[in-house]
């Protein structure tokens, strides 16, 4: 199962923790939708293993309140990442925010039960029980299997191993987690010496169907400790058989192997013991199974009778062993000069890295890859991968953010090109001119509607004919009362007057369609006010605003570089911590070795000694 699916378990509800040995997988149920884009886009991140940029936008999301559809799923989601990274700090401070915030009776639980886990993985039993305590009944039915999982891990850890065997009982047969119930159970059991109900609960368990990688390697697992179990007691016979059903190509392979010739050794079945002993020195010579091998074949080989080929396996053992010292201690001093990691400048910083990042030539790498097979080595090494992680984003980031003040001199240089053009519109007085106006119209409009002087509303082609009416009354005027004029006089006015009846009938529609226009022109002088001052702000608050982002941009610059100091010191630090953990494993190996090696020249002294004893008594 993916990490990126883990930690989304861990948010909504459906929990992949790895609370034992293994996690079985899951599906994000249809229910469980993703109603806001930025969440969406955050899960995104996550599935592409992306965990940083992931946090980093669910906080910036949350920062500006634009994650609201999901609820509180986006913190339990982010909950989940500060674990990933093991910031437990973090983690449970971010839970107990959601607990104080009363939040809904689901999500409630769903964080005392992550608070349970958390302090059960630190170490905190007592804690880890108080919290446990606190989950109600709203707990989904998704999570009541690896909630009966934690509960029994809590009491294991409290050496309350009946308690521990009670709460393991899975009610469901047919749960993926049915496994893990069993195996816990058993060492529950045999915590508090019951034995064979020890071994019962590991039967029921190597009975059960493996269609995963995960449960056959749990399988392998039950019966790899049956099988040494009934070695310890002596039940040989039965060792050997539950022993042949771990595969010979899983995780504890080796192991069963070195335990299947003992089986048989002890039983005098000494051609059986050399077949597995003899496997196991064709495989990875790294691993102690395969080094004890090398001394034990030739003890079988001894006992078949084969001196000369035992001694020949001894001495090709001895030189295994010095081979094996002499490699380990050029490790040693190449771990002591800092050559067991790799320069982490090499991360661009785009994606996380997951993978074997050892230093040194091949055959280093090889001998140093089994560190990493070692928890507590694996942790500290995937906290140093993740310090060179941000230490390459904040490299990112101290280069990219100069682009901010080249930004910021183009928008002054352009600010400087515009400032004189802005100057001039806003000395530019013709909107006054034009409110002026408006308003002259204004009182025009006023006057119309509250007299009967229509004419002032005539268009231009019928104020030309009133204008010509008029200036034929007034040429006629000078040409006294002739009565020959009286007939032309008399067309003249009832022309005035069709004229004055064809605008006065108009009037009111003109008058409506003329403070229609004025409405307009008002609104448009409004919006140029509004942008003339808009404009005026902008101009005063420029200076200000480039003061201001060019403070953010030196006081952001400051902070990179001292976070870079930090970080490249806990990277120090932790580069410190894993050296010293892989010379302790190193010098760990090469005593096991020293052992061996001391075992296998009395072995060989011995067999010697009895060859020259044989021949001394030879006639």
């Amino acid at each position: 199962m993916s990490q990126a699916g883990f930690i989304l378990r861990l948010g909504t509800g459906l929990l992949g923790a790895l609370l034992s040995s293994a996690t079985p997988g899951g599906s994000v149920p249809t229910e469980t939708g993703v109603r806001d884009l930025h969440y969406g886009e955050a899960l995104f991140q996550l599935f592409q293993q992306r965990n940083f940029t992931a946090i980093t936008h669910l906080q910036i999301a949350q920062a500006k309140g634009t994650m609201t559809a999901q609820g509180d799923e986006p913190e339990l989601v982010l909950g989940g990442l500060y674990l990933a990274y093991g910031l437990y700090e973090e983690a449970e401070q971010l839970f107990k925010r959601l607990l104080e915030k009363a939040a809904k009776p689901a999500v409630r639980d769903r964080a005392w039960f992550q608070l349970a886990r958390l302090h059960q993985q630190q170490g905190r039993p007592k804690r880890a029980a108080a919290a446990f305590a606190r989950i109600g009944d709203a707990l989904p039915d998704t999570l009541h299997e690896q909630q009966r999982e934690l509960a029994g891990l809590i009491a294991m850890a409290q050496g309350d191993h009946p308690l521990a065997v009670q709460r393991l009982v899975s009610s469901d047969g047919r749960s993926a987690w049915q496994g893990f119930h069993l195996y816990n159970r058993a060492l529950a059991q045999l915590g508090q010496g019951r034995e064979k109900e020890g071994r019962d609960l590991l039967d029921q368990l190597a009975r059960l169907d493996a269609d995963d990688d995960e449960h056959r390697a749990l399988r392998d697992r039950a019966n790899l400790l049956h099988g040494q179990l009934l070695l310890e007691a002596g039940e040989n016979a039965a060792a050997q058989a539950r022993l042949q059903q771990v595969r010979l190509q899983g995780l504890h392979s080796n192991q069963a192997l070195l335990a299947l010739g003992w089986a048989s050794f002890r039983q005098d079945q000494f051609e059986a013991a050399l077949t597995p002993w003899m496997a196991l020195a064709l495989r990875d010579p790294d691993d102690p199974a395969v080094q004890q091998g090398l001394l034990l074949a030739p003890q079988a080989l001894q006992q078949l009778g084969a001196e000369s080929e035992a001694l020949k396996r001894y001495r090709q053992a001895l030189q295994f062993y010095q081979t094996e010292l002499t490699t380990l201690g050029l490790s040693i001093q190449a771990v002591a000069k800092g050559a067991l990691l790799p320069d982490l400048s090499a991360l661009d910083g785009r994606a996380e890295t997951d993978g074997l990042l050892l230093a040194g030539d091949p055959d280093q790498r090889r001998r140093l890859r089994g560190l990493l097979a070692k928890h507590r080595f694996r942790q500290a090494y995937d906290d140093y991968v993740d310090m060179g992680f941000l230490s390459a984003n904040l490299r990112r980031w101290s280069s990219t953010i100069e682009t901010y003040d080249h930004m910021l001199e183009v928008r002054q240089a352009a600010y400087s090109e515009q400032l004189p053009r802005v100057e001039a519109a806003l000395s530019d007085q013709r909107l006054q001119g034009l409110r002026q106006r408006h308003e002259k119209l204004l009182e025009l409009q006023k006057k119309l509607a509250d007299s009967s002087r229509s004419l002032r509303l005539a268009n231009a082609e019928e104020q030309a004919q009133l204008g010509r009416i008029q200036s034929i009354e007034k040429r006629m005027g000078q040409l006294g009362d002739a009565v020959e004029l009286e007939e032309k006089r008399q067309r003249l006015r009832l022309m005035k007057g069709m004229l004055q009846w064809q605008v006065e009938t108009d009037f009111k529609p003109r008058l409506w369609q003329f403070s229609k226009l004025l409405r307009s022109t008002d609104d448009a002088l409004e919006r140029s006010r509004q942008l003339r001052e808009r404009l005026q702000g902008a101009l005063e608050q420029a200076p200000g605003r480039f003061e201001g982002f060019s403070g953010r941009i030196e006081s952001l610059k400051a902070r990179i570089a001292e976070l870079q100091t930090t970080v490249n010191a806990a990277l120090k630090a932790q580069a410190g911590a894993l050296n010293r953990l892989a010379s302790e494993s190193l010098q760990q190996r090469r005593q096991g070795l020293e052992a061996l090696q001391v075992r296998t020249r009395f072995a060989l002294a011995q067999l010697q000694d009895q060859a020259a004893a044989r021949s001394e008594v030879r006639p």
